[in-house]
């Protein structure tokens, strides 16, 4: 590769282009499941939270496999919060409200206004960079906002 260090770009490429295709198919087939019509009462009582608990429960146990299977030593030495301080549970925090706040977005809008939302979280993100943490605004970024922008337009 370019940099010697044995780089695969033809993999990288179907990497990147299979998680596209699949975070698609998952938006699309959660924002189906969030609209359609429910086919009984408690179904329909059912709503964002319960939703939101099914899916989790669902992801849980493979979540916790990968878990034990990449830092199963160090869970034995240290414990399942080893290192969680203020700053982390914040963090944990919230991702836990960017995942209602996608949730509430799929019911109540739909995929498109997410992808705008992604998009405009990311430029924000990098252009808040810039004067908190002294980070140069290269021109590389200015061609990847202008893409970003492109593409969900």
């Amino acid at each position: 590769g370019a940099g010697g260090g044995g780089e695969k770009p033809l993999l990288g490429f179907a990497a990147v282009l299979g998680a596209a295709v699949l975070s698609s198919l998952s938006s699309v087939y959660f924002e189906r499941m969030l609209k359609k019509p429910a086919r009984s009462a408690m179904a329909d009582r059912a709503g964002l939270w319960l939703r939101n608990v099914q899916l989790g429960t669902f992801a849980l146990p493979l979540a916790g496999l990968t878990m034990v299977w990449n830092d199963g030593l160090q869970l034995r030495s240290y414990g399942l919060l080893h290192g969680f301080d203020g700053v982390v549970w914040l963090v944990v925090l919230l991702n836990g409200c960017g995942g209602l706040l996608v949730a509430a977005t799929m019911k109540y809008a739909d995929n498109i206004v997410k992808c705008f939302a992604a998009a405009l979280a990311i430029i924000t993100g990098m252009l808040l960079s810039v004067p908190l943490f002294n980070v140069p605004l290269s021109p590389i970024f200015l061609v990847g906002a202008a893409s970003t922008v492109s593409a969900t337009m």
